[in-house]
């Protein structure tokens, strides 16, 4: 029988019995409620229940994410949001009217479903490994950016142009709202968007890939927002003619449910009617199988010889080996990098290679952020200081596979370049931030099971202690330690110390989501698959490129006239060094304020379109002009520092907080109402500015050196 839109079902399920305990399942759902990420969803829960009632056990299912409607209800409010229509003038401006178009075979062939083409190539499970390991850590890069790189190489034989116009497939689980969680969500999520390649000029395969890359990462929210504008917003955004698709579909060998069932060998049939038409000429699809990166090439029939696909496919294969092998050439040595070095002598440059073991061990050298010149600066003087370390510790209750996380967490480690990452030359006027290929997190597991609870209780607090005071080696990555301690059969502690050098607040439950979905991955034995991020590198690049003699007209003139830091006034004992006035002087006090109080200010803050961090800095503004006896008030705030123009930096690990002044003038005659809107207009103008050096800040401020430009900060 056959799917039904209007009345239903749109999924069906047929069991196929074959004797000597051999059966099939067969699965069909209607597009418009599944996509490739929700048959992975539901082959997973499937799976797991059929598992628990093999067991005699009963069905635990993971929690249930945001439902569909809600996702599409927030999708739709987005579309009328100031942040969606700021993509309009990026969509308008794509010169998609100079791609080429594809000579056909057959110019008036019919382009139906019913005479769609499939040629098939792969990459053996070698080759696979390299494209999929190998060249991301030389060129800093994502498997998207190689098979499109390689895609454009292949058709410009065929159009004798070194541009294409691809039609992306995403996932669509874009994370635009802070409060919605898809990621175990069922449903059609997959957003589909033009993007132009162009690779004209390009000497070599490296850098085409970097070119490619660039225009990749330079669309924003990874594509989302096209069909957002266009079919949600209304907006008159351009469609172009796409003659080519391309999805890279991930890993998908493996259990399909688990341990319970895996994939088929048997063919589905067809999945659309006949006489459907066809969006595109040629569909490309990838993925990774058992046997290595298959690349499926749908095609018109009608339009097209198959030994013209077939050319097209072997084509794009070749260019994928040449970038492998151009990759490796490469890694002999220091590897490209995006961003400038420092004028490093040879002789300097060489030494601090060695250090790490040689060329072969380096995967790049690259400068480090004002904020953590700062931090490396404070921590080498005073190396027993832990101001800047991180420290986290938990419990975790329940059945845990302790080799399973470790695992895990060595392949986060592995992941981020920026948790492999050195730091060096501190003798040099720019230290260098250097990544290594491979590192080794410290994992010390212990079990103190035959320890009474007091005794545990004591022995923790000790190990916090210890862990918390022990300084980190700049020059032996990972800056981080883990201990996990056994304290029951199903109840452990987690003690996670880190560097700040490496990450901020924002970036720990990124990395927890990831450590904890690799967790149950490996623990059911399967191929952990985390989404594409962002290295952190890009953000140091991201850096070079910002006007810093815009910067400086802006501070100089927001600070003029400030030459004198506000005071309380509240004199203290002298610190004999900062650690001990950080550690001794540090007072942290908390004010609880009851839920009608805290609903009071957060209805107030609506109404006036104010937020209520702009009321607390107001109220921080006034008792610092009291004690200090000013009109006129300078205090510290904290930025998150991720700029909004870098897309997914949302999701990159690594330090981009920053703490600049805020100046602010006390009301004076003004209303409460509008001084509050003003303060609010300061720190969004700050905002525009939250990358600038605090060292710079303070050399454009009229304050004297040595003197610091605020003594307190509101976070």
């Amino acid at each position: 029988g056959s799917l039904g839109l209007a009345q239903g079902p749109v999924l069906r399920a047929v069991l196929f019995d074959l004797g000597e305990a051999r059966q099939r399942l067969l699965l069909i759902a209607h597009h418009l409620v599944v996509d490739g990420v929700s048959w992975r969803i539901l082959l997973e829960d499937l799976g797991a229940a059929l598992s628990a009632l093999q067991r005699g056990e009963p069905i635990r299912l993971p929690p249930k994410t945001t439902s569909f409607r809600h996702w599409a209800e927030r999708l739709t409010a987005h579309a009328r949001s100031d942040a969606a229509r700021g993509e309009l003038s990026y969509w308008q401006s794509q010169p998609w009217h100079t791609a080429p178009r594809l000579p056909r075979d057959h110019a008036d062939g019919a382009n139906s479903a019913g005479e769609v083409q499939l040629v098939r190539v792969a990459l053996d499970a070698a080759e696979t490994q390299a494209l999929l390991q190998e060249v991301p850590e030389v060129y800093h890069t994502q498997i998207n950016d190689v098979l499109l790189t390689a895609l454009v190489q292949a058709f410009a034989g065929l159009t004798g142009a070194p541009r294409l116009l691809v039609g992306l497939e995403g996932h669509g689980r874009e994370e635009l709202f802070d409060d919605v969680d898809v990621s175990r969500t069922v449903g059609w999520f997959t957003s589909l968007f033009p993007v132009l390649l162009d690779v004209d000029g390009t000497s070599d395969p490296g850098t085409a890939l970097k070119r490619v890359k660039e225009q990749l990462r330079a669309v924003p929210q990874r594509g989302v927002g096209y069909g957002v504008l266009r079919y949600l917003h209304g907006a008159d955004l351009p469609a172009p003619d796409v003659e080519v698709s391309f999805n890279y579909l991930g890993q998908l060998h493996g259990a399909a449910g688990g341990q319970s069932f895996g994939f088929a060998a048997e063919d589905v049939g067809r999945e659309q009617h006949a006489s459907n038409g066809r969006a595109h000429l040629i569909d490309v699809s990838a993925h990774v199988g058992k046997d290595g990166l298959e690349l499926r090439w749908f095609y018109g029939g009608e339009l097209f010889e198959p030994a013209t696909i077939e050319r097209i496919a072997q084509r794009h294969v070749a260019a994928l080996r040449e970038l492998i092998a151009h990759c490796r050439t490469s890694a002999g040595g220091l590897t490209p990098s995006d961003v400038p070095l420092a004028q490093l002598d040879q002789d300097t440059l060489d030494r601090v290679v060695a250090s790490a073991g040689g060329a072969r061990a380096v995967a790049d050298l690259y400068p480090l952020s004002p904020l953590q010149r700062g931090l490396l600066f404070h921590s080498l003087y005073e190396p027993d200081a832990a101001v800047y370390v991180i420290s986290l510790a938990c419990r975790l209750q329940g059945t845990l596979d302790a080799a399973a996380f470790e695992h895990a967490w060595q392949l986060v480690v592995a992941r981020h370049a920026v948790l492999r990452t050195a730091f060096v030359g501190h003798e040099l006027d720019r230290p260098q931030q250097m990544v290594l290929r491979q590192v080794e997190l410290p994992f010390v597991p212990e079990d103190w099971r035959h320890l009474s609870p007091a005794e545990q209780a004591a022995r923790f607090a000790e190990l916090q202690r210890t862990e918390r005071s022990r300084s980190f080696d700049f020059a032996q990555p990972p800056l981080m330690r883990i201990s996990l301690v056994r304290i029951g059969d199903d109840d452990h502690r987690l003690l996670w110390n880190v560097h700040h050098i490496v990450l901020d607040g924002w970036s720990l439950p990124l990395l927890l989501d990831e450590v904890f979905a690799a967790y149950q991955a490996l623990s059911r034995r399967e191929t952990p698959v985390l989404s594409e991020a962002r290295p952190f590198k890009d953000y140091i690049g991201w850096l070079q490129r910002q006007d810093m003699v815009r910067a400086e007209a802006y501070w100089r003139r927001r600070l003029g006239g400030f030459d004198t830091p506000s005071s309380f006034g509240l004199a203290r004992p002298a610190a004999t060094s900062q650690a001990d006035a950080t550690e001794r002087h540090a007072d942290r006090h908390s004010e609880h304020h009851g839920e009608l109080a805290l609903a009071d200010l957060d209805r107030f803050a609506r109404q006036h379109r104010l937020t209520v961090n702009t009321l607390v800095q107001g109220a921080w503004a006034l008792l610092l002009g009291r004690y200090g006896r000013s009109e006129d008030v300078v205090f510290g705030v904290t930025v998150s520092g991720r700029p909004a123009e870098l897309a997914g930096v949302e999701r990159t690990v690594g330090l981009f907080i920053n703490t600049l002044p805020l100046r602010v003038e006390l009301p004076g005659q003004a209303t409460v109402l509008d001084w509050l809107a003003e303060i609010q207009d300061r720190q969004s103008e700050l905002t525009d500015h939250q990358s600038t050096s605090l060292a710079d800040v303070q050399r454009w401020s009229e304050v004297s050196d040595g003197t610091a430009l605020f003594e307190s900060i509101v976070a």
